[in-house]
């Protein structure tokens, strides 16, 4: 592996600006490793800040993960259902509360496939995100993006071509996730979507 502590000053400092801004996990832990190789004299491996994409599904214990990975953790004939979240809690490693939501998704018998995704609103982003609820027939998407889709020409317009139930989730940052919506009967979820108390509330 290329070594940041061997090259030139002005490169060196290029190379190690490139872990904070990539961000993620991987890079974090690839920065420290790199610090502790070159100045505290440590034999550490590490390597080259990596560029997270601008979608990416995410693993708990993969710093770069692939369908497979999750596909290997889901129980067979269950459906999937997809979870949306903005890859800026990717880069600042901010993804406990993904871990929670996933875990309760599996508690209740779904096979979860979280997804970081810069903006939906970028038809590039959109386009993956599509292919691979596709590929794995999701049943449902649990979106916490701030994503919305509308038009008075096509008021019927889904965000999604998979014709299959969103639901908007909404990460508040509370020490009592839930009790401001718990006798709330009737909840607006977004152009598209009314449901009755079909709220997803994660702490932050």
């Amino acid at each position: 592996m290329g070594g940041y502590g061997r090259e030139g000053g002005n490169r060196e400092a290029t190379g190690m600006g490139g872990y904070p801004r990539q961000g993620g996990m991987g890079n974090a832990l690839d920065f420290f490793r790199c610090l502790a190789n070159r100045w505290l004299a440590r034999d550490y491996v590490w390597g080259e800040p990596q560029t997270l994409p601008r979608t990416a599904i995410y693993h708990p214990n993969k710093n770069t993960a692939a369908l497979s990975d999750w596909q290997a953790d889901w129980l067979p004939g269950q459906p999937v259902s997809a979870v949306l979240f903005y890859r800026s809690h990717l880069q600042a490693a901010n993804t406990a509360f993904i871990d929670v939501f996933c875990q309760r998704l599996q508690a209740a018998g779904l096979n979860p496939l979280p997804i970081a995704v810069a903006s939906l609103k970028e038809p590039g982003c959109l386009s993956v995100v599509e292919d691979w609820l596709d590929e794995v027939e999701a049943s449902v998407i649990l979106n916490t993006t701030g994503f919305a889709q509308s038009s008075p020409e096509a008021p019927h317009l889904r965000p999604f071509r998979r014709n299959i139930p969103v639901i908007q989730a909404i990460c508040a940052q509370d020490n009592e996730p839930g009790a401001a919506f718990e006798h709330v009967p009737l909840v607006i979820l977004g152009p598209h979507i009314v449901a009755n108390r079909q709220v997803v509330i994660s702490s932050v």
